[in-house]
């Protein structure tokens, strides 16, 4: 919307104006929230049915321009929204997906060699994706790690007693205090504890951010981690910590 100008009414016209910019900045807040709930919903694996798919999906204008910049998945087919929102796969083929299917959005794991393919035709159609999803880093646990069950690569790092905390929001979870300090975070898997990591000096109960840099003195890992259902999980689970030190 163009700002008022001398011939526009003198209250109509600064109100209007006002309110179409406040409605602007609402959605880009909200579109903002979808896509961080979009890139959630790629590494947590959760999915939809085609009813649910098409509802909150593909019926939503917001949405749907976001689905509409992403590769989508149920068992091996992958597809996209297309522009005239039916469903085409890699070849631009029409897609008919049963009612019993379950859409998920693609991880790269889920892709593999697609991944290519898939660039070029976002690529021949111009499409630029909400957040990075054909180029999401992908971790795997190395041989010596499955073996031992510690992963020694992230031992020794330094972290900001920020990015610690922040695992809080991700899933993990702290450990009973021993003195008021905390020394460990760990992530549960099925409902079991799958992957466990110590830091040191620990965290001050009492003043959690004043609690300063912490060391990252040991990380291990149950069965639990290896035998999950998906690897995306322990990929997920590496990208996390890999993101911890500085």
């Amino acid at each position: 919307m163009p700002k008022p100008a001398a011939s526009d009414d003198p209250d109509l016209a600064p109100a209007a104006h006002r309110h179409f910019t406040a409605l602007k900045k609402l959605a880009r807040t909200a579109a903002t929230d979808q896509i961080l709930r979009l890139e959630r919903a790629m590494v947590t694996g959760r999915d939809w049915t085609p009813a649910g798919f098409e509802q909150f999906l593909v019926a939503p204008p917001l949405l749907r321009h976001l689905t509409r910049r992403l590769v989508w998945t149920t068992g091996e087919l992958t597809f996209r929204l297309a522009e005239d929102h039916t469903l085409a796969d890699i070849d631009d083929a029409r897609v008919e997906l049963p009612e019993t299917a379950r859409i998920r959005i693609a991880h790269p794991l889920h892709l593999g060699d697609a991944i290519k393919a898939w660039g070029e035709v976002f690529a021949d159609y111009e499409i630029t994706q909400p957040f990075r999803q054909l180029g999401h880093p992908v971790h795997e646990l190395t041989p010596h790690e499955r073996a031992t069950g510690r992963i020694d690569r992230f031992v020794g790092a330094t972290v900001p007693i920020g990015a610690i905390l922040g695992l809080g929001g991700r899933g993990w979870e702290r450990s009973y205090a021993d003195g008021g300090v905390q020394r460990e975070f760990f992530r549960r898997i099925d409902g079991a504890v799958g992957v466990v990591v110590e830091f040191d000096p620990g965290i001050m109960v009492a003043a959690a951010h004043a609690s300063g840099e912490q060391r990252i003195t040991e990380i291990r890992f149950t069965r639990a981690l290896l035998e999950a259902s998906d690897s995306v999980l322990a990929s997920e689970v590496l990208a996390e910590l890999a993101g911890l030190p500085h």
